[in-house]
């Protein structure tokens, strides 16, 4: 049970912050730049990672066609797979921050079908660390 679970008694180490995103629009065009304001209370100088992702429900990347059984290259491509149906992020960067501030822009992709995504930030400043997150909705 460990194996697939893990220990139930391992608490779990959720951000010890809650970082307030705010964006200059909540809906932008494909191909166009967003703008990110994030307040991180209580953080010092550090990196954060921004993504912008789609919901879980829906593969934002593109699955191969897996190989029939025998041919060599089928459990790379199924691998593959797993990864890009589980990576949920279209666009992603790394920024510095600097105290309890972020300002960063980031790129919707040109492609980008029209729908609803989410823009989160994980920061940390070795000490400790501040997730938050906003909706965007992209147009056509």
């Amino acid at each position: 049970m460990y194996e697939l679970f893990g220990d139930p008694a391992l608490p779990i180490g959720y951000p010890k912050q809650r970082a307030d995103v705010t964006l200059a629009a909540t809906t932008a065009k494909p191909g166009t730049d967003v703008t990110i304001t994030a307040t991180l209370p209580t953080l010092g100088k550090g990196q954060a990672f921004v993504t912008l992702e789609g919901k879980r429900s829906t593969i934002t990347s593109t699955i191969k066609p897996v190989p029939a059984d025998g041919d060599a290259t089928r459990d790379a491509v199924i691998a593959e797979n797993y990864l890009a149906a589980n990576d949920h992020a279209v666009a992603k960067k790394t920024v510095a921050h600097e105290g309890g501030t972020l300002k960063t822009t980031i790129t919707v992709p040109a492609n980008l079908a029209a729908g609803d995504y989410f823009l989160r930030i994980h920061a940390d400043d070795g000490k400790t660390d501040a997730v938050g997150s906003a909706k965007l909705t992209v147009a056509p």
